[in-house]
C-alpha cells in the first residue's frame, strides 16, 4: 500500500525529517487507487516533526522502480 522512509531535509536548509509516502496509480479496470488518494491527501502535511512528501508510482514494475530510484 505505501512505504515510509525518512531522511534529514538538508536541501531546504533545516533539519526537519521527511517521511516519503508512496502509492500507486490506478490499474486494471479500476478508475481510482486508494493509495493514490492517501498520498495526495498527506503530501505537504507536517506530522509531529516530519514533513510528508508523497509520490504516486506507476503500476508497472520497471517504471515504478525507475521512478523510486529518482526520489
Amino acid at each position: 500500500m505505501y512505504s515510509l522512509y525518512s531522511y534529514p531535509l538538508q536541501e531546504r536548509g533545516n533539519s526537519m525529517k521527511v517521511c516519503l509516502v508512496t502509492g500507486f496509480e490506478p490499474f486494471l479496470k479500476f478508475p481510482k487507487n486508494p493509495t493514490e488518494e492517501v498520498v495526495k491527501a498527506l503530501d505537504g502535511e507536517t506530522i509531529n516533526d516530519f514533513a510528508i512528501v508523497g509520490h504516486v508510482l506507476p503500476v508497472t514494475f520497471q517504471e515504478a522502480g525507475e521512478k523510486l530510484v529518482q526520489l
